[in-house]
């Protein structure tokens, strides 16, 4: 048979050659219209079947001495077993606007992937912990890390001239000013927007694609001395290929082929495997074990190889501080859309001109109406009034959502000392353990309680009323002592916030525009007449807001106002920081309840 011959190809893998019989080579295919992932033995021939999904699996990669594999369907990225059929069970570790590739990094046990929607390299332990966006710049699409060599490679598909990429594994890279995007590699018309990369570990090379009409050309380039040249030119080739060096591995309609590289001889390997998407060959000479320079250090949350020397970081919302090995916890803001919960930075690290943001939840059967956050237990809630129903996870890593009660919320509250959740439905305002177990109603008010706020610091309860009569009510913790805090120039105040360190009330009145702010007392009243205006939070002495029709974050402070842009269009915002849950009492530690506890 004749490699050129064969106009047909779809997928194509160079690695380096090794003895089959002893080293036990499999090929890792992605087929049946990118729905299956089968293993294929290079010298039996025999296959087993790893994943069977209804979802398109976009990318995947494997960890060898873990035995596990890795895959992602645009939205969402899971983990299984290797050597497991495909009833393993699947875990899943993130959510993602658009996951476009992932890489798996064999010695420090992280998982590297790009998102082409949010325009970032994103990078997670191998359970989904201790996630971190990398960079946020330009669109990223194919991703591989070279563990050994402490670097990472990305393309960066840009329209009128697409890049190859690099920084350190922490994200960072060289700088000569206070910003400048991340180096680049290559850049060429030619280059594959999606191009497929590979490594020759050996010489630090990396391996890409080229595409000019019909002809394809894979290159290879020296990342130190960024030394170019040509590797082998195709006919008809699919851009879509995992490369590396001395064997080419291909397949067309008719089946799954290797080639020697250079040569145009044709052998088969199996003539049942077609429609091949992806592939990748498992063996343990492409992933060779390392030393862990990070074995041994003294970081307090994260560490991270930067030229080939150990170097601390921190989780998402901390900054490193000035030993080099703390961290220090600033904060983040979370957002919700109708369907989605993401987290932003709240300060942007080394002058990055665009906030970091990572989409943590996502039902696009949902509708979401409020959302709280408990800082020192790490918890989001949510209102999905499509469920009629309010659920609770993780917010440092995807969970099964846990179902908290089958409830109608309008607005929902945290008493982060007690660990009671608060909520308004219809003319009642209830609250719950936060696992929801046990329950009972606070408050009930024929005006309609729409939203609230609770300070457990000061004991006090917050609502809108939205019914015949317009006012905002405050009351004890236990929904009695109730007064009348604002009944003029107020109609359907929604937003409730509060500045618990200064005893200060904010709310946003979408009727008559803008929002205000008011103290605990009723006195020294302050309008802001800003008729965008959607929703509202308060963090120190920031108010944060957001707009209608407009994906931006708005912060006000004192008479500035910042712009943030997000990408999606936010429905309300809420501040995560540990300065917002201030420290008080525990008046019911004594209180012998056998239920609930209201101080």
């Amino acid at each position: 048979a004749s490699l050129s011959g064969l106009l047909l190809l779809s997928t194509v893998a160079f690695i380096t050659a090794v003895d089959q019989e002893s080293d036990g080579n499999w090929l890792l295919l992605l087929h049946k219209g990118a729905k299956q992932i089968t293993l294929l033995g290079l010298e039996s021939n025999l296959t087993r079947t790893l994943v069977t999904t209804n979802q398109t699996i976009v990318t995947f990669d494997y960890h060898l001495e873990r035995n596990l594999l890795f895959w992602a369907s645009y939205n969402q990225i899971y983990r299984c077993k290797l050597n497991e059929m495909h009833d393993s069970e699947m875990e899943q570790i993130a959510y993602a606007e658009s996951v476009a590739s992932l890489s798996v990094d064999w010695v420090h046990d992280r998982v590297y992937w790009t998102d082409s929607a949010a325009g970032q390299l994103e990078v997670a332990t191998l359970t989904g912990a201790s996630r971190q966006v990398l960079y946020r710049e330009g669109n990223p699409t194919s991703v591989i890390v070279d563990p050994l060599h402490g670097k990472v490679f990305w393309v960066d598909a840009n329209l009128r001239l697409p890049k190859v990429r690099y920084a350190w594994l922490d994200g960072t890279y060289p700088r000569r000013g206070v910003w400048q995007a991340a180096p680049v590699l290559w850049q060429a018309k030619q280059l594959a927007p999606h191009s497929p990369l590979a490594l020759d570990l050996r010489k630090q090379q990396l391996h890409f694609t080229q595409v000019e009409k019909s002809h394809t050309t894979i290159m290879a380039v020296d990342y130190l001395q960024k030394k170019i040249k040509v590797m082998v030119n195709c006919w008809s080739i699919s851009p879509a290929m995992v490369l590396l060096e001395d064997r080419v591995y291909w397949s067309n309609v008719s089946g799954v082929y290797w080639t020697p590289a250079g040569s145009r001889e044709v052998n088969v390997i199996s003539k049942h495997m077609k429609d091949i998407k992806q592939m990748k060959l498992v063996s343990s000479k492409l992933q060779p074990s390392d030393q862990d320079k990070c074995l041994e250090n003294d970081c307090t949350q994260e560490c991270y190889v930067v030229d080939d020397v150990a170097r601390c970081g921190c989780h998402f919302g901390h900054s490193l501080q000035s030993d080099l090995k703390t961290c220090r916890k600033d904060g983040y803001t979370v957002l919700f859309s109708s369907d989605s919960i993401y987290r932003m930075t709240l300060l942007s690290e080394s002058g990055d001109p665009y906030p970091k943001i990572q989409l943590l939840y996502r039902n696009p059967a949902s509708q979401i109406s409020a959302v709280a956050v408990h800082v020192r237990l790490n918890l989001v809630f949510w209102s999905d009034t499509s469920n009629g129903a309010i659920f609770s996870a993780s917010i440092d890593k995807p969970t099964a959502p846990g179902l908290i009660a089958k409830r109608m919320a309008k607005s929902l509250a945290i008493d982060w000392l007690q660990d009671h959740l608060y909520w308004t439905e219809d003319t009642r305002i209830h609250m719950s353990t936060l696992d929801g177990r046990l329950q009972n109603i606070v408050a009930e008010d024929p005006n309609k309680p729409l939203s609230l706020a609770v300070d457990p610091v000061n004991r006090q309860l917050f609502w809108s009323a939205c019914g015949w009569r317009m006012m905002i009510v405050k009351a004890s913790l236990n929904g009695l002592n109730r007064s009348e805090l604002i009944t003029e120039d107020v109609s359907c105040a929604t937003s409730l916030s509060l500045d618990t360190a200064n005893h200060r009330l904010y709310w946003v009145d979408r009727t008559r525009g803008g929002s205000s702010s008011v103290y605990y007392d009723g006195q020294i009243r302050h309008n802001l007449h800003d008729p965008r205006v959607h929703s509202l939070t308060v963090f120190g002495e920031k108010q944060l807001w957001i707009a209608d029709h407009e994906q931006m974050l708005f912060i006000n402070k004192s008479a500035w106002t910042s712009e943030m842009a997000l990408g999606f269009q936010p429905e309300g915002v809420v501040v995560f920081s540990t300065s917002v849950e201030l420290g008080g009492p525990d008046y019911c530690q004594d209180s012998g309840c056998s239920g609930m506890c209201i101080p």
